[in-house]
């Protein structure tokens, strides 16, 4: 879900990963139908629409979405269509949020963060990508001042019903958190540590501490699977070349790696932690979900 450039305030963007051996065994034992090979995947994509085979009607189910990423779109691609209009955006001084949302193991923190093991520029996570595009922008943009612009990211974990600075000022202890709000209705974390960015490189070491030092565990469904909401935000302040107006820019873009929507059953949460993190997990899905749909309406 992503800011977009033009009138739409909401998109919901659907991508798709390969399906893995577990899932395709999965299929064969409950489903109708028999995957049998890759090109007889149950389920085909247009720009817009996904149709999934119901053998008992005939009829395929449809889901329609504001765009649809097939199983072959690179990370590249799936940037420059899902976070690239909000960093447009915040170079024009609008704030923009990207939600990557589904069940575990669905592939979120691959898209967001990028693999677990090193990888190439051409893996990289939409954060990473985001960050680059902003200090290039920074420092190559005729529209900004250069010596006045400047990129700042700060690294929030959500677990169960606490928040959680992943990149404190002090590495030793971890302060004390909480939502407040300003006169002008504006929303902020109290004490939450935002670190300025000079190079792509240093903030690609700062995503690894912070990615290292969240909430995982093992389960059924993911091996390394995200059992908090992450909230990656970065903040522009930018002032425009007197040829764009010659205005300052304050402007945030958040991304946030939601933690999976699961089944007690499915995700092998058998310990009273584990079924603890999978309710706070749902119950506060289930809080967005309303959000968004209010929002809409």
């Amino acid at each position: 879900m992503s800011m977009r450039s033009k009138s739409e305030a909401i998109r919901v963007i659907a991508r798709f990963r390969r399906p893995s051996k577990a899932e395709k065994a999965e299929w064969n034992k409950y489903a109708e139908s028999k995957w049998q090979r890759e090109a007889e995947e149950p389920c085909s994509a247009t720009a817009q629409v996904i149709k999934i085979d119901n053998p008992s009607t005939g009829r395929p189910y449809r889901f329609t979405y504001d765009e649809v990423l097939w199983t072959d779109v690179g990370q590249e691609e799936t940037f420059n269509t899902v976070a690239a209009p909000a960093c447009v955006n915040a170079l024009n001084g609008f704030n923009g949020s990207v939600f990557a949302y589904g069940q575990t193991g669905a592939g979120k923190t691959h898209i967001m963060i990028g693999p677990e093991k090193k990888h190439g520029a051409d893996k990289s996570g939409l954060v990473a990508r985001a960050a680059s595009f902003l200090l290039n922008a920074i420092d190559n943009s005729p529209d900004l001042v250069n010596e006045e612009s400047q990129l700042r990211v700060s690294f929030l974990e959500i677990y169960k019903d606490g928040l959680r600075d992943l990149l404190p000022a002090d590495a030793s202890s971890y302060p004390e958190l909480k939502i407040r709000q300003r006169l002008n209705s504006e929303t902020f974390v109290e004490n939450l540590h935002e670190t300025k960015v000079k190079s792509l490189p240093q903030f690609l070491k700062l995503l690894q501490l912070a990615h290292s030092r969240r909430t995982m565990s093992a389960m059924s469904e993911n091996k390394s699977s995200s059992r908090s909401h992450l909230i990656v935000s970065l903040y522009l302040d930018a002032r425009k070349q007197p040829h764009a107006g010659g205005h300052k820019v304050n402007a945030k873009v958040n991304f946030v790696d939601l933690a999976g929507s699961e089944k007690s059953k499915k995700s092998g949460a058998v310990s009273s932690q584990r079924l603890k993190e999978s309710a706070w997990i749902n119950a506060g899905l289930s809080c967005l979900n309303r959000v968004v749909d209010a929002l809409v309406k």
